[in-house]
C-alpha cells in the first residue's frame, strides 16, 4: 500500500510539463508586446513628422503668436498672397445713435492699416439752403446700414460692402476685460446729459481707464460751458474723432501686450455679443494672423477732408470733394 502511494507521489511529481498549453500562450504574448511596441515606434514617429511639420511652418509663418495662429489655421507662406484687401465701414452705437464713424482698410499682404473717421454732421443733401439736422449722415445709420454704406460710397468713391457695428457696451466690457487701458487724456471733461444718461467727468493726464471712463472719453464733444478740444488738436467732434482714433489705437496695442492668444476666445465672446457685421466670420478668421502681427505705430489714421459750415441754421460737415478724392487714392485705393 505504501509503494503504490509512493508511485502517486513520484507521478505527480514528475508529471511533464504540457508544452502544448504553455507555448501558444507565450507566443500570444509575445505577439502582444511586439504589437504594442509597434504602436509606441508608430506614435514617436507620428509625433517627430507632426513636429518637424509644424516647425516647418513656424518658420514660414514666424515665430509670433500671429505666427503660431496661422500655422494653426493650416497657413502657409504663400497664403496672405491669396488674401484680399478688406474694407469696412466701422459704427459705434449707443441707445440707438452713433457717435462713431470710420472707414477702414487692410492690407494683408503689405501689412498696411489705414483708418478714416467721418464726422457724424457729414452733409448729404442736395440743397444747403434747405439744410436740416436730418441731411447729417448719423441719420441714415438709423435707416440701415446698408444706406450709410451707399452714402459713403457716393462720398468717397470706395466701393464699400461690409459694415461692423460695436455697441459702446461691448467697449467698456473689452476695456475691462483688459484690465484697464492706460492713456493720456488730453484735457479736462465735463459734460452731462441727462436724456441719454450721459455723464462725463475726467481730470486731464496719463491714467488708467476703466471700461466706463473709457467710454466717457471717446463721447466726448465739448463741455457744459460749450468749451472743447483746443483748435490745434480739432475742437468739438474733430477732437472727438481724433481721440476714438487714437485710443483705439492705446487699446489693441495693450491688447496686445497682456497675453493675446490667452485671452482671445474671452475678447471673440465679448465681440459676439455686442458686435454686429455682415463680414463673413469663417473668411475673416484667416486674417486674424496678420492683424496680430500688425505692428501699430504703422497705422494710419485721418479724417474725411471739408469744414464745418452753418447752413439753413444748422452746423453741418462740408466735404471737400477734391481733397476727399486725394485721401482716398492715397491711403485706400493704393495700399
Amino acid at each position: 500500500m505504501n509503494e503504490t502511494r509512493n508511485n502517486r507521489n513520484v507521478s505527480h511529481t514528475n508529471r511533464p510539463i504540457n508544452r502544448q498549453t504553455n507555448g501558444p500562450r507565450r507566443k500570444r504574448k509575445e505577439k502582444r508586446n511586439s504589437g504594442f511596441k509597434k504602436v509606441i515606434i508608430f506614435i514617436v514617429l507620428l509625433f517627430f513628422i507632426l513636429a518637424t511639420f509644424f516647425i516647418i511652418r513656424m518658420c514660414e509663418n514666424g515665430w509670433t503668436y500671429g505666427g503660431l495662429l496661422a500655422t494653426l489655421l493650416g497657413h502657409n507662406k504663400d497664403t496672405v498672397n491669396h488674401l484680399d484687401n478688406v474694407y469696412v465701414v466701422v459704427t459705434g452705437e449707443s441707445q440707438n445713435l452713433t457717435d462713431t464713424i470710420m472707414i477702414c482698410a487692410f492690407n494683408p499682404k503689405d501689412s498696411k492699416l489705414t483708418m478714416m473717421s467721418v464726422p457724424r454732421d457729414t452733409y448729404t443733401g442736395q440743397n444747403k439752403n434747405k439744410a436740416s439736422a436730418n441731411d447729417k449722415i448719423n441719420t441714415l445709420y438709423n435707416k440701415s446700414s446698408q444706406t450709410l454704406i451707399n452714402k459713403l460710397n457716393e462720398i468717397t468713391g470706395l466701393n464699400l460692402n461690409n459694415y461692423i457695428n460695436v455697441d459702446t457696451k461691448g467697449l467698456r466690457e473689452l476695456v475691462d476685460a483688459v484690465g484697464g487701458i492706460y492713456y493720456d487724456v488730453p484735457i479736462d471733461m465735463d459734460y452731462d446729459d441727462d436724456t441719454q444718461d450721459l455723464h462725463i467727468h475726467l481730470k486731464a493726464g496719463y491714467q488708467l481707464l476703466n471700461g466706463d471712463k473709457a467710454e466717457q472719453l471717446v463721447r466726448f464733444r465739448h463741455n457744459n460751458d460749450g468749451s472743447s478740444y483746443p483748435a490745434s488738436y480739432g475742437d468739438n467732434d474733430l477732437g472727438r474723432m481724433r481721440t476714438q482714433r487714437e485710443f483705439l489705437k492705446e487699446l489693441l496695442k495693450q491688447m496686445k501686450k497682456k497675453h493675446l492668444i490667452l485671452n482671445l476666445s474671452n475678447y471673440l465672446k465679448i465681440a459676439k455679443n455686442n458686435v454686429e457685421t455682415n463680414l463673413d466670420m469663417d473668411k475673416m478668421k484667416h486674417y486674424l494672423p496678420y492683424l496680430i502681427d500688425f505692428n501699430l505705430e504703422d497705422l494710419e489714421s485721418t479724417s474725411l477732408p471739408g469744414t464745418p459750415e452753418k447752413c439753413n441754421g444748422v452746423w453741418l460737415y462740408i466735404p471737400n470733394k477734391k481733397e476727399v478724392k486725394k485721401v482716398v487714392n492715397e491711403k485706400f485705393l493704393s495700399i
